[in-house]
């Protein structure tokens, strides 16, 4: 997946977890727990191609 592919995924991800944590009224409710650590699991793709490593 190109970075902006990710970056529109990570953005679409955000989305759904506000609205997820809203309906759910909870931020340790188990189904917003689990969006949560999607949306880390990308983010940290996203970081691992655009951070400059040194050689």
């Amino acid at each position: 997946m190109d970075k902006h592919k990710l970056l529109a995924h990570i953005t679409a991800l955000q989305k759904q977890l506000i609205k997820l944590s809203s309906r759910k009224g909870s931020l340790t409710d188990s189904e917003v727990v689990s969006k949560s650590e999607e949306l880390d699991k990308f983010i940290i793709k996203y970081m691992m191609l655009t951070t400059e490593r040194p050689k």
